[in-house]
């Protein structure tokens, strides 16, 4: 099982983006929301990625297409779901 990156701002998200990997799962939260993705329908080598929604919404960020929104129930589901979790600052 892949591990679970928690990217909580852009500059995570870059850093994140450098190490995961297929397999894995990219939760954005908090400003990590407001990150830019790579093409997600071009690179099959790109993790799973989701979004907690709430925080989304807050910041005004747009729906991004290929990422799952998720509540707290899902964030605590994939934190239950993945042994390894690495943050993103």
């Amino acid at each position: 099982m892949g591990s679970l990156h928690l990217v909580m701002s852009p500059l995570g998200l870059t850093s994140c983006l450098l190490r995961a990997g297929r397999g894995d799962v990219v939760l954005l939260l908090e400003d990590g929301v407001l990150g830019r993705l790579p093409p997600l329908t071009e690179a099959r080598w790109l993790p799973s990625f989701f979004i907690l929604e709430a925080h989304r919404q807050r910041r005004g960020s747009p729906s991004l297409e290929g990422v799952q929104p998720i509540d707290m129930v899902g964030f605590v589901r994939l934190t239950e779901s993945h042994p390894v979790v690495v943050r993103w600052y």
